[in-house]
């Protein structure tokens, strides 16, 4: 499941809007009732119920955003604690054996 908020568009904005459908975003920080959902991404807000849900990074799929040079950007996000992780060692090869 996945919604969109517009710029400005705080969090008891979008939360009522939500429940209105049974759902919740989860994220709940304590200046939810006026901070808005573009500044809990810019600021990688923090909640009260993130042991149930996580961070603001593991809830964001994509963000796409316009800058004052009249650019688009769309970013997909990453879980916080999904990184590339580098290769792991094989076994060790043994060298050919030598035929009979």
């Amino acid at each position: 499941i996945s919604t969109w908020a517009r710029a400005g568009t705080t969090g008891r904005e979008l939360e009522r809007w939500l429940a209105a459908r049974g759902l919740t975003c989860g994220h709940c920080p304590d200046s939810a009732e006026f901070s808005t959902v573009g500044g809990w991404v810019a600021t990688r807000a923090s909640g009260m119920k993130r042991a149930r849900y996580g961070d603001l990074e593991s809830l964001l799929a994509s963000v796409r955003l316009a800058t004052p040079a009249a650019t688009v950007l769309r970013l997909r996000c990453l879980p916080h604690g999904a990184r590339p992780l580098p290769p792991r060692p094989g076994p060790p090869r043994r060298p050919p054996r030598a035929p009979p």
